[in-house]
């Protein structure tokens, strides 16, 4: 599973919308409703769009 390190480092994506539909790098979709974290094979594409659109959030990993 390719994953953008630029993107995914040490960050996850929390949903501000309502819900969200990501596609991920391997195929396949899922629904990810509020304040629930996109999975970490979502396409880099989408996660730039849905920042652009202030869809999700970027949070900082504790580790």
């Amino acid at each position: 599973m390719a994953i953008n390190t630029y993107l995914h480092g040490g960050a996850h994506y929390r949903v501000l919308a309502p819900c969200v539909v990501v596609d991920g790098v391997g195929g396949g979709q899922r629904y990810v409703y509020r304040n629930g974290y996109l999975p970490s094979n979502t396409r880099p594409t989408q996660i730039e769009h849905l920042l652009e659109q202030h869809s999700i959030e970027k949070v900082e990993s504790d580790a």
